[in-house]
């Protein structure tokens, strides 16, 4: 394989972003609820403000539609353990 097909092979197979089984079909509402998910998993005694920033960068990184009023309250549940 020269330089040149293995570098268009690596390009091939990397992968930007998370994908999961069925990811890509999956409601506005039901990405919403699975980064919840995944913030909540990754943020155990973090503060209100420390939530409230990975939700809103997750959020914005996957281009999902939320609200600045239901990203505050949605980390609000999650540090209080209700997500």
């Amino acid at each position: 394989m020269t330089m040149n097909e293995q570098h268009n092979h690596n390009d091939e197979a990397e992968q930007n972003e998370p994908v999961l089984h069925g990811s890509l079909d999956a409601t506005d509402d039901e990405k919403r609820q699975g980064i919840v998910d995944q913030v909540q998993a990754d943020s155990p005694g973090l503060s209100f403000d420390d939530v409230l920033f990975r939700l809103t960068q997750r959020l914005s990184d996957s281009e999902v539609p939320t609200s600045v009023e239901q990203i505050q309250g949605l980390a609000e549940r999650i540090v209080n353990g209700r997500a």
